[in-house]
């Protein structure tokens, strides 16, 4: 369910960043001529931080661009002043065609699977990202793990035996013949009292 979760969102980003003229080059995904790349280095330890490494690059000079590193389930990225909850932000300045390399340190929390998102922004530029997932347990520690194929079952779809189901069905039966039914009784069918005024009725006038 996780995994599914996860490859669902990822295509959906994919594709609008595809619609949006990204693509996926050497240098990351790039849109018109700013680029975002995110790796990790490895091998990499359970219980350990993992070192994650952002690479961006541009085709123009740009002053104060918007970098960060988000990631999904939170996790706690390092900075100077120590660990940061869900991620972190920093602006650069980029110089044409020199790619900055950025390394930070993220201690995934707890067993799961987890995306790590490399964001880059500036007014003049489209906003670019990339996107890594890794699968850290004690067991088995995968980058970019291979979904969980989906057969178009439903998944919360409850799966109950049929004999339980006949007895159910049995049950209700029973109730409804054991349980006295209510005559309806019309609101219509009760007479409606005549109107009798609280007025003393006037004598009649002699003649």
């Amino acid at each position: 369910m996780k995994q599914i979760t996860v490859l669902l969102t990822s295509v959906l980003l994919l594709a609008a960043c595809v619609a949006s003229g990204a693509m996926l080059t050497e240098q990351g995904f790039c849109n018109r001529g700013l680029c975002a790349s995110i790796t990790v280095e490895e091998p990499m330890e359970w219980g350990k931080p993992v070192t994650v490494n952002i690479i961006v690059t541009s085709d123009v000079d740009l002053m104060g661009a918007q970098i960060s590193l988000t990631t999904f389930p939170p996790a706690m990225v390092q900075e100077n002043s120590g660990w940061q909850p869900e991620g972190s932000r920093w602006l650069a300045d980029l110089t044409a065609h020199q790619p900055l390399l950025f390394t930070k340190q993220v201690l995934l929390p707890s067993a799961d699977i987890y995306e790590l998102r490399a964001n880059v922004y500036h007014p003049t530029k489209p906003f670019v990202v990339d996107i890594i997932e890794i699968e850290f347990t004690p067991e088995k520690i995968v980058i970019n793990p291979t979904p969980v194929p989906y057969d178009g079952t439903p998944l919360l779809a409850p799966t109950v035996p049929p004999e339980k189901v006949a007895t159910f069905e049995a049950q209700l039966t029973q109730e409804a013949l054991l349980t006295p039914t209510r005559a309806f009784i019309s609101p219509l069918a009760t007479p409606i009292p005549l109107f009798v005024s609280p007025l003393p009725t006037p004598a009649p006038i002699a003649p």
